[in-house]
């Protein structure tokens, strides 16, 4: 499941910035274009990059990408997060889907992909 490269600019949907006021700029016209749509962001240093989680790219370092390696890496960061004590507070509602969410946000690998309706928290991941 390797994932190809898109030249977003050759398809036409990838814009090629070079300063922050261009950016700023574009950023103002996307958010501008209709006011009731909430815009998702993406903090990523390199559209080159593919669109990948950090599980993914750790199984896809070590083996084949498959459902069940998925599963099987997030039942044993699941396990071991629990037996931590982590989620305890939290009840009925520390689903694995929660529980994956809030090590997400601490940087433990999951499948998920952080987005942000706010383009400037999505510019801090970058570094801008």
């Amino acid at each position: 499941m390797a994932m190809q490269r898109v030249d977003w600019e050759a398809h036409g949907w990838g814009i090629r910035i070079s300063t922050p006021e261009e950016l700023f700029r574009l950023i103002s016209h996307i958010a501008l274009l209709s006011s009731d749509r909430t815009y998702a962001w993406r903090g990523q240093n390199d559209a080159a990059w593919p669109l990948t989680s950090s599980l993914i790219r750790q199984v896809e370092a070590s083996g084949e990408v498959t459902e069940e390696t998925l599963r099987a890496r997030e039942l044993k960061i699941l396990e071991e997060a629990r037996r931590w004590g982590l989620g305890r507070d939290l009840g009925a509602s520390a689903t694995d889907m929660h529980m994956l969410a809030v090590l997400q946000h601490h940087g433990v690998p999951t499948r998920l992909l952080d987005v942000t309706a706010n383009p400037m928290t999505a510019l801090r991941i970058c570094g801008w």
